[in-house]
């Protein structure tokens, strides 16, 4: 999947806002937290085919593809998913998401919004204790046909990183 990010160390918000046209099942875009290319966490949209009705105020029918917020932690072959029930007024194809993700220590909470200013959490997980991640948008299409629009992507460190920061003047003030 395309993957657009930064690598940093130590605790962390990011959000962005996600936009598209979502029609497939499995399409998908959000937020993605990399360890290593078998362990990582995305929150995002995703197109999904539920078995059974799982928001009846909808008019929903089971089988039917519905816009989901999930979180999917990916560790190795092991998946663990969890997903957020859409909104009753929701337009199943085209909608504005906003998702936030914030990290401390080894644990994430991931939140969804539908204004960008009042957030919902909708899972906290455990992932690593490993500082370095790698911190960004992905997408991901599998049947074609998807379009997706990232808008206001922030990462925002809650340290300022000695790495980034080591020049002359840093390394005046540290002696």
């Amino acid at each position: 999947a395309p993957y657009y990010f930064r690598k940093l160390s130590g605790n962390f918000v990011a959000s962005v806002k996600v936009s598209g046209k979502f029609k497939n099942e499995s399409d998908q875009a959000g937020i993605l937290i990399k360890r290593t290319k078998t362990d990582y966490l995305t929150c995002g949209v995703e197109v999904y085919r539920p078995l059974i009705n799982l928001d009846r105020r909808r008019g929903q029918k089971p089988g039917e593809p519905t816009n989901y917020v999930s979180v999917i932690h990916t560790s190795n072959s092991l998946r663990d998913i969890s997903r957020s029930v859409p909104q009753a007024d929701q337009d199943p194809k085209k909608r504005d998401y906003w998702i936030k993700v914030e990290r401390k220590g080894s644990c994430i909470q991931c939140f969804r919004s539908d204004d960008g200013q009042t957030y919902k959490l909708i899972r906290t997980t455990t992932f690593t204790d490993e500082r370095r991640l790698s911190v960004g948008v992905y997408g991901a299409c599998p049947s074609f046909g998807c379009k997706v629009q990232f808008e206001n992507f922030t990462v925002i460190p809650e340290e300022i990183q000695e790495e980034e920061d080591d020049n002359e003047e840093t390394r005046a003030k540290k002696e």
